[in-house]
Parts: C-alpha cells; sequence; structure tokens
C-alpha cells in the first residue's frame, strides 16, 4: 500500500522542507532587497525573476546530470547542500554584486522538484501506485509552499532578517538528510 511506503514519504518530505526554505526566501527576497539593502522596488522584482530564468535551463540539465550519473540522490543532496550555502551568505553577499547571488539562488534550488518528482518511480512496487504516490508528494509539496510564508514571515518578526535566512540553511540540510536515508532511491 503506497500510503504506508517510507520511501515515498521521504520524497514528500524532501519536497516540503526544500520548499518551506526555498519559497520563505523567494517570497520575501523583494521586500528584503528594497527595505535592507536599498534596491528600486522594480529592480528588486526584475532580480529575483532572474532566479526562475535560470530555472528553465537548470532543471533540465539537473535531470540529465542525474541520468547520466544513474542517481537522483546525489543531485538531491549536493543541492540540499549548495541551498543551505546560499541561504547562510544571503545576508552576508554584497549589494553591488547581488545579482550574482541571486543567479546562484536559481542554479541552486531549480533542479529540485523534477528529481524530487522523478525519484517516485524508484519509490514504488508497480507503475499502478504512480498517481497516488505523486499525489502525496504534491500534497506536501502544497504544504511546503503554504508553511514556507508563515514560517519565514514568524522568523522575520521574531529574529530579524538575518536570522530568518540563517535558519532555512538547516532546514535545505534537513531536506537533504531525507533524500539520504531515502533507501529505495537511488
Amino acid at each position: 500500500m503506497v500510503i504506508k511506503n517510507k520511501s515515498v514519504w521521504f520524497i514528500a518530505i524532501t519536497t516540503m522542507l526544500y520548499l518551506i526554505a526555498q519559497q520563505g526566501v523567494f517570497a520575501f527576497w523583494p521586500r528584503y532587497l528594497t527595505e535592507v539593502r536599498g534596491v528600486a522596488a522594480v529592480t528588486a522584482g526584475t532580480w529575483t525573476s532572474l532566479a526562475s530564468i535560470i530555472g528553465i535551463p537548470v532543471g533540465i540539465v539537473v535531470g540529465i546530470i542525474a541520468d547520466k550519473m544513474g542517481s537522483r540522490k546525489k543531485p538531491l543532496i549536493i543541492l540540499s547542500v549548495a541551498c543551505a550555502v546560499v541561504y547562510a551568505f544571503t545576508p552576508l553577499y554584497p549589494t553591488s554584486s547581488y545579482i550574482v547571488m541571486i543567479l546562484l539562488y536559481g542554479i541552486a534550488t531549480m533542479g529540485v522538484m523534477g528529481l524530487c518528482f522523478s525519484s517516485v518511480a524508484q519509490a514504488i512496487d508497480s507503475p499502478e501506485q504512480g498517481s497516488i504516490a505523486v499525489s502525496i508528494v504534491n500534497m506536501c509539496h502544497w504544504i511546503g509552499i503554504f508553511v514556507s510564508s508563515i514560517l519565514f514571515g514568524g522568523l522575520l518578526g521574531a529574529f530579524g532578517w538575518n536570522m530568518a535566512f540563517y535558519i532555512m540553511a538547516p532546514i535545505a540540510i534537513l531536506s537533504g538528510l531525507f533524500a539520504l536515508i531515502n533507501k529505495r532511491v537511488a
């Protein structure tokens, strides 16, 4: 039964944790750039949208790399660590070249979802289980997006900008740990 399949749940939790950090940062980044860094609102919006533009080819390239490696787990772990590094350095990066930080964010974050969803095929026992397995991952996908702004906003209110970004780093690492302990995903 798919609902009892730990491997599917590990993929779902990987997805959820990844999105809590990724979407929390992404949702608040334009505000951070305007309030803290003094960047014009139009420029802040344009800069953050560049991460998504980078994500178009990055998602495909990450898929190609995973196929050539014969592993989804290894790229997921590497990207989780890369996400954590980007989140931790977000408040430290100089404003004069901040667009580089946003491009690094796009590279680190935009290949993860494809790996998570494609991992489902390895976690299930038969193709007939695919729909419910993907539905479980998708449910956690939306839970992660829902929690992201609430958590980041709460952290921002309680601890300030820097700590909110810093706390996203261990959440990204936890995402990678759930990928690591997933025995059925290569």
